[in-house]
C-alpha cells in the first residue's frame, strides 16, 4: 500500500502509449482481456497490494485508463524497496473459553477475559492459574452471540487501590453494566466478588452491538465504546441521537468520590441537547480501540452493517468528532436519518466486507500500536486483525501525526476468528483465539530487537573532564555493545556508557543466544569542550584622555560566557562587557589591568 501512496498521486497518463481502446466504447473486450491479464500478473506477485488497490478502484467510475495498470507494474517492482513488517503468532497460552480482552495490571501476569463471565490468569510463561481471578457467569448474560463480559480495564493505580473495571450484560435484563470491583485485601490473584460497585447502566434493545471496550485514557479519564444497540441497520438511529448513550464513545471521570462524575472538559458539557457522558458519536459497534501509549492518540476499529469495515483515527484529546454512522458505513452513504449540516469524520482505511479473494473478511478487530523493544520493525506500527478471515494489517502510526496512513497487510493466517489484541507490561503483543481459546503471541520475522539511546536533551556545556552517562532502551534478555564513531568500545557491554570523549555514540542491541538479531541505535554526539586559556589582546600603551576607546578581545568560543572587569586603575567599560571583545575608556595617569573571564554554563 505504500507505493500506492508514493505514485497514486502523480501517475501519468499513459493511455496514449497503450492502445487499448479500438473503438467509441470505453471499454472494448481486448481492454478487458488486457486487464484481467495484468491483475492477475499483479496478484501473483504482490498479493497484498492487488488486493488493496482493488477496493480503491472499485470505488472508482470506470473511466479510468491504463495508468492504474501501469501502477499496478510498477508496485510489483517496486515493492521490494519498502520493507514491511511480517509476524508470526506463536502459542503462549490455552485453554480459554471464547477470550475476548487481554490486559495487564502493570506486571508480568496477563488477565484473559472469557465471554460468558470468567477472568483468568496466566502467568509470563503463559502457565494459566486453577482458580479464576473474578467468576461473574452467574451474572452475565451470553444470549445471541455477541453478549457476555466483553471489557477489562484497570485503574492507573490499581498497585495501591486495587479498583479494576468490568463491562458486561446483565443475565437479569440483557442491559450493559459498567461496573467496578477491588481485588482480595490477601490474595492479588483472586478479586473480592462483593466489592462489585455499578457506575453505569445503559439499556439495550437488541442482543447484539454492544460494544464493550474500556480503556484508561493518557488523561486519567475512563473511555467506554459503546455499540448502536444492534439488529441492522441502527433502526432506531441511537447512533446520531445526542442524547442516546448507544452508538457512542463515552468518557467519565471515576475518581470523584461518587459512582462516576463528567469530566469539565467533555466535549458536550452544557449542551443540553447532548448527554454530557458522550465523548464522540456516530459508532456501530466499536468492538475494539485503543490508545497508543506515546503520544496518546486513539484508534478504533468499528465493525462495518454489510459493506464496509473502518478504522478511525482521532489524534490525542480531539473529543467531540461524528463518525458518521448510520449516515455513512465508512465513506460511503448508508442512508440513515442524518442531520443537516452535521460534519463527519471519516475513516482513515476501509475495506469491503466479503471474504477472500475479493476481500479481507468481514469483521474488523481493532487493534494496538505497538510500544514494545523485543522486534524493531513492529515498533510505531497499528497492527489489527479480522475476525473472519484472519488476516493481520499494519500502518505506521509515526509516518505523519495524522492521516492519511498506508496500510499493508503482514500476514494471512489459516486461523479466523481473532477477537481481541493486548499487550503485557513491557509492551509486547498478543491475540486470542476465540472459538480455539487460545493466546498467541506476535513476534516479528525480523527478530532484530529495538536499539535506541533514550536520553534526551542532551548537553551542550560538557567540558574535558566531565562524565555524561548514555541510558540505552532496555529489554530482557538483551546484549549491548556501545561504539564510539562507528568502532565497538572495549569492555563497554551495559545499558549504560559513561562517555568522557567527543563523538558519535551508537549502541548495538542484540538477543541473548542469537548473534544474528541485533541492531543499531541512531547515532547521538557529544561534544566535551577544551577550557579555554584566554589570551587578551589589544593596546598596552595608552593615553589617559579620558575619550579614547581601546579595544581588548579574546579567542571566541561558542556557547561559553564572557565577563570583563578592570583589574586595576582606572577605566570604563564602554561596551561588549558580555561578549569575547571589549571597548575601554582609561581614565587618570596610573598604571591599569583588564580581565576576563570565560565559563562553560
Amino acid at each position: 500500500m505504500l507505493c500506492f501512496s508514493v505514485f497514486s498521486n502523480f501517475a501519468p497518463d499513459f493511455s496514449g502509449y497503450f492502445p487499448l481502446r479500438k473503438n467509441n466504447s470505453p471499454f472494448s473486450l481486448k481492454y478487458f482481456r488486457n486487464l484481467f491479464v495484468f491483475f492477475i500478473l499483479v496478484q501473483l506477485c504482490c498479493k497484498h497490494i492487488f488486493m488493496q488497490l482493488y477496493f480503491k478502484i472499485k470505488q472508482t467510475s470506470f473511466t479510468m485508463n491504463c495508468r492504474f495498470i501501469l501502477l499496478f507494474v510498477t508496485c510489483c517492482f517496486i515493492q521490494p524497496l519498502f520493507a514491511q513488517p511480517s509476524v508470526n503468532l506463536i502459542p503462549f497460552s490455552g485453554g480459554y473459553a471464547q477470550p475476548v480482552a487481554i490486559e495487564n495490571c502493570g506486571d508480568s501476569r496477563l488477565f484473559i477475559v472469557q465471554q460468558r463471565g470468567v477472568i483468568y490468569i496466566c502467568d509470563s510463561l503463559g502457565i494459566k492459574q486453577s482458580t479464576p481471578f473474578l467468576d461473574l457467569s452467574g451474572t452475565v448474560s451470553q444470549s445471541g452471540n455477541e453478549k457476555g463480559l466483553l471489557g477489562l480495564a484497570f485503574h492507573p493505580n490499581y498497585a495501591t487501590n486495587g479498583y479494576f473495571y468490568v463491562n458486561y450484560t446483565a443475565e437479569s435484563n440483557g442491559n450493559t453494566y459498567v461496573c467496578r470491583f477491588t481485588r482480595n485485601a490477601g490474595n492479588p490473584n483472586i478479586a473480592d466478588p462483593g466489592s462489585e460497585l455499578l457506575l453505569l447502566t445503559i439499556a439495550q434493545p437488541y442482543p447484539n452491538h454492544n460494544g464493550g471496550n474500556l480503556e484508561f485514557g493518557p488523561d486519567g479519564y475512563l473511555y467506554i465504546g459503546m455499540g448502536d444497540g444492534g439488529n441492522g441497520g441502527d433502526p432506531q438511529g441511537y447512533a446520531q441521537n445526542k442524547l442516546s448513550l448507544l452508538g457512542k464513545m463515552l468518557r467519565i471521570d471515576v475518581n470523584s468520590g461518587s459512582n462516576y462524575s463528567i469530566p469539565a472538559t467533555n466535549p458536550f458539557v452544557g449542551n443540553t441537547q447532548y448527554a454530557p457522558e458522550i465523548w464522540s458519536l456516530g459508532l456501530r459497534n466499536p468492538w475494539r480501540f485503543s490508545f497508543d501509549p506515546l503520544n496518546g492518540n486513539m484508534w478504533i476499529g468499528d465493525v462495518g452493517q454489510y459493506n464496509w469495515e473502518e478504522i478511525d483515527f482521532e489524534p490525542a484529546g480531539t473529543g467531540g468528532l461524528n463518525y458518521g454512522w448510520n449516515c455513512y458505513e465508512a465513506n460511503n452513504s448508508y442512508g440513515g436519518v442524518c442531520p443537516t449540516g452535521a460534519v463527519y469524520t471519516f475513516p482513515v482505511f476501509s475495506y469491503a466486507s466479503s471474504m477472500p479473494p475479493s476481500g479481507f473478511g468481514c469483521s474488523v478487530t481493532g487493534g494496538l500500536v505497538y510500544r514494545g523493544v523485543q522486534f524493531a520493525d513492529l515498533y510505531g506500527q497499528y497492527l489489527f486483525a479480522d475476525y473472519c478471515s484472519g488476516i493481520f494489517f499494519a500502518a505506521n502510526a509515526d509516518a505523519a501525526a495524522a492521516p492519511p496512513f498506508s496500510f499493508t497487510q503482514i500476514k494471512d493466517t489459516t486461523n479466523n476468528e481473532f477477537s481481541t489484541l493486548g499487550t503485557d507490561y513491557h509492551g509486547e503483543m498478543y491475540v486470542a483465539g476465540h472459538l480455539s481459546g487460545n493466546i498467541y503471541k506476535i513476534r516479528s520475522v525480523n527478530c532484530a530487537p529495538l536499539a535506541r539511546i533514550i536520553n534526551s536533551n542532551l548537553p551542550n556545556n560538557l567540558c574535558v573532564g566531565d562524565v555524561y552517562t548514555l541510558q540505552a532502551l532496555t529489554g530482557n534478555g538483551f546484549t549491548y555493545q556501545w561504539q564510539l564513531n562507528g568502532t565497538d568500545i572495549t569492555g563497554a557491554n551495559s545499558a549504560t556508557y559513561n562517555a568522557t570523549q567527543t563523538g558519535n555514540y551508537a549502541v548495538k542491541v542484540g538477543k541473548t543466544g542469537n548473534a544474528l538479531c541485533s541492531s543499531v541505535s541512531a547515532a547521538v554526539s557529544l561534544d566535551f569542550k577544551t577550557t579555554p586559556t584566554p589570551q587578551i589582546s589589544g593596546e598596552t600603551v595608552v593615553c589617559d584622555n579620558n575619550t579614547t576607546e581601546y579595544i581588548y578581545s579574546v579567542e571566541y568560543v561558542p556557547g561559553y560566557l564572557y565577563n570583563w572587569s578592570i583589574a586595576s586603575g582606572s577605566g570604563n567599560i564602554v561596551s561588549g562587557q558580555n561578549t569575547n571583545s571589549v571597548s575601554v575608556v582609561w581614565l587618570g595617569g596610573a598604571a591599569g589591568s583588564i580581565q576576563v573571564s570565560v565559563t562553560n554554563p
